[in-house]
């Protein structure tokens, strides 16, 4: 076939195909042109809405989103009756408030999208609004705030308003925005118990939140604690004081109150801003016994020592049940120590002091009429003989006589009180008589007899009768 021809016929099909071509390549260029376009659009509108200039009068429209200012704000109320929204400036330091719509966009830092709900109090915002109309058209929160979450190490210095967490200080102004809740509150407010979330920008803080706040804790009828300890959880360990009130963080707590041998625990379930009452009246301790004892002390003007305290004993003196070292002075006598036991209701004890024996003459020496009795048997003489009715005799240096029975009777030698028994004293040589008083029972005399033996002397009288 000629070439000629082919080439002939072929021009003619393409003249007849190129004006077809060109238009439909032409409508592509259009079509691609149009959505590069659109789409070029769009990034400009997300570089706009999060542009940071300091020219906030400047109008930026993209797209359908216009606005002509912009802010860093704290969120500090969401009314939703009349779909407003008050924000404050941080730069400017005054509130704005402003409209929302259904067409409000509303982001998270990481520009994913929010409803209104979510939003908190307090949080710090990138606002972006109109100024004629005060309608919001998108609300961040800002990536350029920092944050400190569930802070405990933290303080505040309320006259300089200098707040520090660890070892930083930041400033902070009167408008600080402190929420407990959704409840505003005063930095005075604070308490040192208390968790903090605290955001701010740079060297300031604009905005806190109690993450997590205090109560109280009371107690009644608590009195046999007073003075002891009380364990709250791990939290605090405190003296037990009259009327006390004990803060903590809000949570649940084992209170455990401790005085010597006496505990309680209670738990206690502390919520913010509100007191726990414990009661404590299922703890007591002991009902302690006692007694009224009345000392009958010769001579006259001597003084009275209950375990070296001194006591007044004109009066009947009430002591707890127990012993206690008793110890009667008075110049010029011999100093008395012994020990007594409080185990009655009521009870007398007599107390004579002695004459030293190097101030004694012969004439101190005693006689008796009385038949001798070594072995102590019974006189049925009740009455308390005269020392002259007792024989004489010599004081043997380093030898005792002990009366060990019957324990708390007065002991008297020869008419002269010796203490209570059990109680010892010098030894002298010869025939005495011992007499046994005690309050509620018989009186009784027994005769004894002392030796220079080189030994010391025990007796063990028989138990006394009840009075009739």
């Amino acid at each position: 076939m000629d070439n000629n021809y082919f080439n002939e016929k072929t021009k003619g099909n393409i003249d007849k195909g190129f004006p077809i071509i060109l238009g439909i390549a032409c409508f592509i260029i259009v079509v691609a042109t149009i959505m590069a376009i659109s789409k070029g659009q769009g990034k400009g509108n997300a570089k706009t809405l999060f542009s940071t200039s300091k020219d906030t009068n400047v109008e930026e429209q993209t797209g359908s989103l216009e606005f002509d200012k912009q802010i860093i704000g704290v969120l500090k109320e969401i009314n939703r009756e009349n779909n407003s929204i008050t924000f404050f400036d941080v730069k400017k330091k005054e509130d704005i408030v402003t409209n929302y719509t259904s067409g409000t966009i509303i982001y998270d830092k990481y520009e994913q999208a929010m409803v209104l709900e979510q939003l908190k109090l307090g949080e710090l915002v990138e606002v972006y609004y109109n100024s004629d109309n005060s309608e919001l058209v998108k609300l961040q929160i800002s990536n350029q705030a920092w944050e400190y979450k569930n802070a405990n190490n933290w303080g505040i210095d309320t006259i300089n308003k200098i707040f520090t967490i660890g070892d930083n200080k930041y400033k902070y102004g009167r408008n600080i925005s402190i929420l407990s809740n959704d409840t505003f509150l005063k930095p005075e407010d604070l308490h040192e118990k208390d968790l903090l979330t605290i955001k701010g920008l740079d060297r300031e803080i604009f905005s806190i939140q109690i993450t997590k706040g205090h109560g109280t804790i009371t107690f009644e009828e608590y009195e046999d604690f007073v003075g002891g300890i009380v364990f709250v959880g791990n939290d605090s360990i405190l003296p037990i004081t009259e009327n006390m009130v004990v803060t903590v963080r809000e949570g649940e707590y084992e209170v455990t109150l401790e005085n010597g041998s006496l505990a309680g625990t209670k738990t206690a379930r502390v919520k913010r801003d509100e007191n726990v009452l414990l009661n404590m009246s299922e703890y007591r301790k002991p009902a302690v016994k006692s007694g009224l004892v009345s000392f009958e002390i010769l001579p006259e003007g001597a003084e009275l020592y209950l375990d070296d305290v001194i006591q007044s004993y004109d009066e009947p003196i009430k002591l707890e049940y127990g012993k206690y070292m008793a110890k009667v002075i008075l110049k010029g006598y011999e100093t008395y120590e012994n020990t007594i036991i409080v185990d009655e209701a009521s009870k007398t004890i007599a107390i004579e002091l002695e004459v030293p024996l190097d101030d004694l003459d012969d004439s101190g020496s005693y006689n008796s009429d009385q038949t001798d009795n070594a072995n102590g048997e019974e006189n049925n003489n009740e009455e308390i003989p005269d020392k002259s009715s007792s024989q004489g005799g010599k004081q043997i240096s380093g030898q005792l006589i002990y009366i060990l029975e019957p324990e708390g009777a007065s002991v008297y030698l020869d008419g002269e009180l010796k203490g209570i028994a059990p109680v010892s004293f010098p030894k002298i040589t010869g025939n005495h008589y011992i007499t046994l008083i005690k309050n509620g029972y018989e009186t009784k005399t027994y005769t004894i007899e002392a030796t220079n033996d080189g030994e010391d002397t025990y007796f063990n009288f028989p138990e006394m009768l009840k009075s009739q």
